[in-house]
């Protein structure tokens, strides 16, 4: 077995017949070499054996235990137990019995018990620690120079679509049942568009590309009865978008009322947006739209 000891060498055979001392000194690294070989000569080195020591001292009971490692580098065959300052420090000093196993499927003596002595640190006491004085703070290097620009991204792409209703002579929009989203699809004629789909009939506007579009929908409006209370939002795919509704009162068939409604939706390819209007307090509503403007893009 080879011996390190804070740098210092040394080679150590232990056997059945000679059991040779070997001496730590306490509170030192300590490194311990073990080279096993074969009857020829050979090393023996087992992919996956596991090594243990084991050193203890009979008159207080005291132990320490440390696993093997075959590092990189060393050699075949070769086994390295390291123990740090620490591990012998609060050990006291004296005469240990130790020996060495290796596991591998079974368990083998491959040091058998043996003497080591742990010997007084050759240091002495630590000294009490003085503080040393507050260093005041450095000025600031200079800023380093800019690193260069990145690359540029792609272009993203532009998309808009309009459609918009411009007529004294249309019909009412007739909400029978209350509490019921209608479509608003009378009247609709084609606008500026320019990546996207118009659909006039149905007052409909598809995406070509996903992405996120703000939809502004406003309107001049009348109804045939009484004072009206309405709500009016976006679908997309006939889906109402929540983030559009708004609640809007009107005012009779004696008065003219508008409004707008907006949001952002997110549209995928395909995705059809268009705006429908509900009565809140009655059935039978009508409501008449001369004019109107859907306008959705992204740019």
């Amino acid at each position: 077995m080879r011996i390190s000891i804070d740098g210092i060498v040394a080679d150590y055979a232990p056997s059945n017949d000679v059991r040779e001392e070997i001496t730590f000194i306490r509170g030192e690294t300590i490194v311990l070499q073990l080279n096993l070989t074969k009857a020829d000569g050979e090393p023996y080195a087992p992919l996956n054996a596991t090594y243990e020591f084991n050193m203890r001292k009979k008159s207080t009971g005291e132990a320490l235990r440390r696993a093997g490692a075959s590092i990189p580098g060393v050699g075949p065959g070769a086994v390295v137990f390291i123990f740090g300052t620490q591990d012998t420090k609060f050990l006291s000093e004296g005469i240990y019995v130790y020996d060495i196993w290796m596991i591998d499927g079974s368990t083998y003596n491959v040091v058998p018990i043996s003497t080591l002595e742990l010997a007084p640190s050759l240091l002495g006491l630590t000294g009490p620690l003085t503080p040393s004085p507050a260093i005041p703070p450095r000025p600031t290097g200079p800023t380093g120079p800019t690193g260069p620009t990145g690359p540029t991204g792609p272009t993203g792409t532009a998309a808009h679509g309009e459609l918009y209703i411009n007529s004294t002579v249309l019909p009412p929009i007739i909400l029978t049942d209350i509490n019921v989203w209608y479509l608003i699809d009378v009247g609709w004629q084609a606008g500026a568009v320019d990546g996207m789909t118009l659909q006039a009939v149905s007052g409909g506007i598809a995406a070509l590309t996903a992405g996120d579009y703000l939809c502004v929908f406003s309107s001049t409006h009348t109804n045939a009865g009484g004072t009206q209370s309405l709500e009016f939002a976006f679908s997309v795919d006939g889906v109402i978008q929540n983030n559009s509704v708004i609640q809007h009162k009107s005012t009779g068939a004696s008065g003219i009322d508008t409004l707008t409604v907006s949001a952002t939706i997110h549209l995928e390819i395909g995705e059809v947006i268009d705006a429908r209007v509900r009565s809140l307090s009655s059935s039978g509503d009508s409501l008449a739209i001369p004019f109107a403007n859907l306008s959705v893009g992204r740019y």
